[in-house]
């Protein structure tokens, strides 16, 4: 019965991100098919091309009553829940995988306390980030190079893992550092 759960998840997520993937592709293409003639960011409306999905709410959804009060409304909602679930996992991850194997006889308070002080280190250095992003131009190209900066490692540690599995965790953390 697990297995088949675990393959139904999958499914559903698969299903879920070729939804949202679409929704994206058809975001684009409707932007492109109406900016095609008057590109905005030449013509000094808008700074970047990270700005061209607020822009269309304003430009042409504006017509209806807060509808672009929504639009952000929604957008705030959707990036503060995706932050808190990221932040969230970032300090129970340091805690399970770093501290509780060298600190094995913390109550639950002490846990829960260190839980809330690494969640607001992680949530101070996010917001020094966001402070930061005007400097690294679009963001679009900062995430992209971030990604590869981190997935090239990535990708050598699972491959080690998968045709070495005689290697052991000295070598990886010397191999990744």
């Amino acid at each position: 019965a697990k297995l088949r759960e675990a393959q139904l998840a999958i499914y559903v997520k698969m299903l879920a991100t070729a939804l949202i993937v679409l929704l994206c592709a058809l975001t684009g293409l409707v932007i492109y098919a109406t900016y095609s003639q008057c590109d905005p960011i030449s013509m000094g409306y808008i700074d970047s091309s990270d700005q061209l999905v607020p822009y269309y709410v304003m430009d042409k959804l504006s017509i209806v009553p807060g509808l672009p009060g929504l639009f952000l409304a929604s957008l705030f909602s959707a990036s503060m829940s995706t932050i808190s679930s990221g932040i969230n996992a970032l300090a129970s991850v340091t805690y399970e995988d770093i501290v509780k194997p060298w600190k094995t006889n913390w109550t639950d308070r002490q846990a829960t306390m260190f839980l809330k002080i690494s969640a607001f280190v992680y949530s101070a250095m996010s917001i020094c980030l966001a402070f930061l992003c005007h400097v690294l131009g679009s963001l679009t190209q900062a995430t992209i190079t971030v990604l590869s900066t981190v997935g090239g490692p990535l990708l050598g540690l699972f491959s080690l893992g998968l045709f070495f599995p005689f290697t052991n965790s000295k070598g990886v953390v010397s191999g990744v550092v």
